[in-house]
Order: C-alpha cells, then structure tokens, then sequence
C-alpha cells in the first residue's frame, strides 16, 4: 500500500517602499500536522494531543492570535516551551538556517492563555514518517 503523499506549499513574502519580494517553496511527507485549537482567556495548561517526529519534520507552521505559550510533553516540566506572540507564526522547516525550537517528539501540548480573550491555535505542517 502507497502512503498518501503531502505537500505543503509556503509562500513568503515582503514588501519595502513599494517594492515586493517572496519564495515560494514545497515541503513533502507522508505525514500531516493539522490542528486548530480554540483556547479560551484565561485557560492553563489546555491539552491537546498531537503527534510530531522532530527527526521527521519537514516544515511546522505554530499560529495563534493572541499571545499563548505552548508546553510541550508535560505541564510541569515541559520538554520545550514556545511563547508566541499574536498573529507572529512559528515558522521552521528542513535546512532552515534556525535550530529546530522542538528538540524532542511531542505527543501532547499545553497551551496557556493568560489574556482575556479566546485565542486560536493552528499547527499546520508535513513529515517524512515512511521508514
């Protein structure tokens, strides 16, 4: 059986004094990360379970629109921690010039959400999980 093959296809782009720069470039797997996340005000530590191979990851895109840290694996003594800032993505992908902010698989995350309105959280991304 072949494994359903995905792309994910950024678009970057930039604009300075009227002038506009991007790339465009696709990251392929065969294993989706696709999740959207509604985290009330004032929510600690919500769960969400979620399944990332950081020695697979192709590309992971982190969005939320309000200000959440994530807690990666345990509430308490999280293996990573990712504060992101309102409408600012988390953007990694293969060869990125940037260190990978995950730096161990991650089953669950725990999103905090000290503001008083509700944020949405999206992962959206691809890995490579074919043996």
């Amino acid at each position: 059986m072949t494994a359903t093959a995905y792309t994910v296809s950024p678009l970057l782009k930039a604009v300075l004094d009227g002038r506009s720069y991007q790339v465009e470039f696709s990251a392929q797997g065969d294993g989706p990360i696709e999740a959207e996340v509604d985290v009330p005000g004032s929510t600690t530590d919500q769960e969400v379970t979620i399944q990332i191979d950081v020695d697979k990851v192709e590309f992971l895109m982190i969005l939320s629109d309000q200000d959440v840290t994530l807690e990666t694996n345990n509430a308490s003594t999280p293996d990573d921690t990712i504060n992101l800032k309102a409408n600012r993505p988390y953007l990694w992908w293969k060869n990125h010039y940037d260190s990978f902010l995950l730096t161990v698989d991650v089953t669950k995350v725990y999103l905090t959400n000290a503001g008083a309105n509700a944020a949405v959280v999206s992962f959206v991304g691809v890995q490579d999980i074919t043996p």
